[in-house]
């Protein structure tokens, strides 16, 4: 049932001075943007908490890790010990999570999520721009949901993940539930995704 990370959070530290702290305050999963692309010299470290057995982590660029360990980009020192800096909680998707991927870059040029129930609810999203980015889909409180990733101009750059092992690329679609599964895309406008600038990690609590 995901209980945070009892105590453990992550930090970033930049070569200029600039630093942010982090953590995933409750559930099994959850993301955070880490620096704005444009610092040379950046530090991530994890710390371990109260059950650093169950802190994992993974970063956009497949560098990944668990509780006290670190990774750098550039020259910046690696860290022994966990930076001083107060952890703020983050963000915890009550739903499921998708990492969206553009092979290019450039956002997905008109492909967009749609996510929806059979009582009519749904809502859309899309990559705006970038190579990568998360939006979270539901509130897990759902018992019937399908999702469907439309094509855009440039349907072959189009990949995502949900947090519970599902995958697929452009004009696929998973559902959860006794949902039909779509084969076109919903009606709705999909809204615009914050994309992270720097890099995002994913964080993973095995309790929950």
């Amino acid at each position: 049932y995901g209980d945070g990370w009892n105590g453990a959070y992550w930090t970033w530290l930049g070569d200029d001075g600039q630093g942010e702290s982090g953590t995933l305050e409750s559930g099994s999963d959850g993301t955070a943007c880490l620096g704005d692309g444009n610092i040379s010299c950046i530090t991530v470290y994890v710390s371990g908490g109260d059950y650093p057995n169950e802190v994992r982590w993974w970063l956009t660029d497949g560098q990944s890790g668990d509780a006290y360990d670190s990774v750098t980009y550039g020259d910046c020192p690696k860290p022994s010990s966990a930076p001083s800096l107060a952890p703020t909680p983050v963000f915890v998707c009550p739903g499921e999570t998708m990492t969206m991927y553009d092979s290019y870059g450039d956002g997905w040029n008109d492909a967009y999520w749609t996510w929806s129930t059979k009582e009519g609810y749904s809502e859309s999203g899309t990559l705006e721009s970038g190579s990568d980015g998360t939006a979270c889909l539901g509130d897990g409180n759902i018992s019937c949901i399908s999702v469907y990733v439309s094509g855009g101009a440039y349907p072959n750059e189009v990949q995502w993940w949900l947090t519970d092992g599902q995958s697929g690329g452009a004009g696929d679609s998973v559902t959860y539930g006794a949902c039909p599964l779509p084969t076109s895309a919903p009606s709705s406008a999909p809204t615009p995704v914050f994309v992270c600038p720097g890099e995002t990690m994913t964080m993973y609590d095995s309790y929950g």
